[in-house]
Parts: structure tokens; sequence; C-alpha cells
């Protein structure tokens, strides 16, 4: 009978728990695949065309847009608002944050920038890129910095997953920039290649790998042949990052002007030196671009180092 009684008091309660999950909360929500058609249906002016194309234009963005606001969605976050610090020799530990944004460097809608962001504090820019509050804060143990960098590495391509809904009141202007604000519901950062789980919450079980998602070891970060030299298309593609937040950044800050860039890159493809000459010297883009350059990879090379000087036009 006590055993009866037992069982009895968990299945009561396992209903309770399994509730707390990220699963739960997508259960019955509608995954949308493009946030671009739900920024539409609230932002879109429906103003091209004759007047009948406009009429119709807007009965079908108010439709939609009544639909969406009594939605639970699950959409696709921006990879890049999981970030992975460098680790901290002191606390042995790197920290792992997800801002609070869900398309962070913003999307084109009908000719018109929009940033999508998370209801979970006051938005703002960082860097040209739009924030919010955190919706992750941790930091994890590593042994040594050798370590940290390993598993950073194997993180690389996770991918965001949130459960949202539309906030009572969308439309935000941040900074003179427009943005649609979201309610996050739940939310998780998993990693495609073996289905794990790196942060969550509420908790998540692990999802199915995708084997065909891992990377081949030479394609992993780090660990790619290297190569006899830089070529131009080599070092385009890895400055372009440094360039799109350099860009960023002065729009932010409303700042124009030349800068000359002279880089030296290490045999390891990362940034050793980097100096710049122009109008941007103590101000705020000068910063963002120290930043991306210390996040910069480019082809591990068997050259000591190689230096090339990369001018840039801002904004």
């Amino acid at each position: 009978m006590r055993a009866i009684v037992v069982a009895a008091a968990l299945a009561a309660i396992a209903p309770a728990a399994r509730a707390d999950s990220f699963e739960a909360k997508a259960q019955g929500a509608q995954h949308l695949k493009r946030v671009e058609d739900l920024v539409w249906a609230f932002a879109a002016p429906c103003d091209s065309g004759d007047d009948t194309e406009r009429r119709e234009c807007r009965l079908v963005r108010d439709a939609r847009a009544a639909a969406f606001a009594h939605e639970t969605l699950v959409v696709e976050g921006d990879p890049s608002a999981f970030e992975v610090r460098p680790w901290d020799a002191a606390r042995k530990s790197s920290r792992l944050t997800l801002a609070g944004c869900i398309r962070c460097t913003g999307i084109d809608v009908d000719g018109k920038t929009w940033f999508i962001v998370a209801t979970t504090g006051a938005a703002h820019f960082e860097g040209g890129r739009a924030a919010a509050g955190y919706l992750y804060d941790n930091a994890l143990q590593f042994a040594d910095a050798a370590q940290a960098e390993r598993w950073k590495r194997s993180v690389a391509h996770a991918r965001v997953e949130l459960v949202v809904r539309v906030a009572p009141k969308p439309r935000l202007v941040v900074d003179g920039r427009d943005a649609l604000a979201l309610e996050v519901l739940a939310y998780r950062v998993i990693v495609p290649c073996d289905g794990s789980v790196v942060a969550a919450n509420p908790p998540s079980e692990p999802v199915a790998a995708e084997p065909k998602q891992c990377p081949a070891p030479d394609a992993v970060p780090g660990h790619e042949p290297p190569v006899d030299v830089l070529t131009p298309a080599m070092i385009e593609d890895a400055m372009h990052p440094i360039y799109a937040a350099a860009r960023a950044c002065a729009v932010e800050h409303k700042l124009a002007g030349k800068v000359k860039l002279h880089v030296t890159v290490g045999q390891d493809g990362l940034v050793a030196k980097l100096e710049q000459v122009g109008d941007f010297s103590g101000t705020a883009v000068a910063a963002c671009i120290e930043k991306a350059a210390k996040q910069t990879h480019f082809p591990r090379t068997t050259q000591r180092e190689t230096s090339f000087n990369y001018p840039m036009t801002l904004p």
C-alpha cells in the first residue's frame, strides 16, 4: 500500500516538473522560419503601388499583426548573441553570456533596417549592435586557458532558439533606430553537432544530434592546415567583421572619417599588433575596431607574421 501511495504522489508531481521545461513552453507554438515576416506585419509602410494595392497591403499586414499578437512563436536567435568571453586566469573561468537581442545587427525589411530585441531591460546599442538585458550570464570553470579555448571552439557553431511572443507595444525607437520588442518565454543554446544544451531557461533536454553539422577536424577554428601566404581574398574575408563593427560604431556615434589600419597577423592567425592612423583616434570607433580585431581569426600560415595596410572610410 505504501508503494502505491508513493507512486501516486510521484505521478501527481511529475506533470508540474515536466511543465517547467523549454519543450513545454514550445509545445503548440508556431515555428517561424523568417523573422522578417514578423517585422513586416508590424512595420510595413504599405505606401507603394496604387490606392488599391496599398489598401490590400494594409489589410494583409494588419491581419498578420493581429494573428501574431496572440501567437506563441519559436524563432532562431542571432548566433552572435551567445558569447564565450576569454578565460580569466584569476577566476579560472570563462564568462558565458546570451545578449537580449534576436537580431543584433539588424535585418532589412522593405529597404529599412530593423533590430529585434528582448524585453529583458532597456534596449540600447553597444558597438553598433542592439542589446537589452542579458538572458543568460554565467561562468564556466576551466583548468587552464588551453582547455577553455578547446571548449570555446567546440561550441563555435552553437544555435540559439527562443520561445517568444510579441510585446504589448512592440515598436521601439532606440537611439534613433527602429526596433521590434519580443517577450522571451524560454531560450536554449544548443550545439547541433552532438545536440548538447549549453544554456537554457527553463531547463531543456538534449536535442537530436546532427552529425552533418559537425565540422571536419581541419575545419575547426585553429586546426586548419597552414597556408603559405595570406591572399587578398583571405585578408578581405577576415577583415570584414572588423569593418562591419567599425561602420556600425561610426553610425551609432554619428562620426565620419577615414582610418588606415596597419595590421600584423601572427603565425597562429590572430592579430598580434594593430595600429590606427586617421580621424578616429581616442574615439569609440577606435575602441570598436580594437575589440573586433581581438576576435578576428585569419588562416594560419607558415610565415612567422604577415603585415598589411587596410584603409577604411566610415560610415
